[in-house]
């Protein structure tokens, strides 16, 4: 699914889900991608509009009685503005994402 924003709509079809891997351009972690497994927040309450992905595998969790292996997955990113080009830095990164996610998938 491809979500501008997290919202708590989300926590159904996570609930449903097997695997779940959130992928997010960053501006503010490393130059590098960073693949993290996640475990769900202690709390699903959710303070905005948007939410974080712990917050919504607690939501899923809590709501639905399920939270489902997950994995956040951040590439990095030069800026976040719109356009129709990758920067080097952050194409580099959607290559090495890519391949970890169909290393992950081909391992389940």
């Amino acid at each position: 699914m491809t979500c501008a924003l997290l919202t708590p709509e989300l926590a159904e079809p996570i609930a449903r889900a097997k695997h779940v891997i959130f992928v997010d351009a960053s501006v503010e972690s490393s130059r590098q991608v960073q693949f993290r497994e996640l475990s769900p927040a202690d709390s699903s309450q959710i303070m905005a509009h948007a939410a974080d992905p712990r917050a919504l595998l607690a939501l899923a969790r809590d709501v639905f009685g399920r939270a489902p292996g997950a994995w956040w997955l951040t590439i990095p990113a030069d800026n976040l503005s719109i356009g129709e080009d990758l920067s080097p830095l952050t194409q580099r990164g959607y290559e090495i994402a890519l391949e970890l996610i169909r290393k992950k998938v081909m391992d389940r």
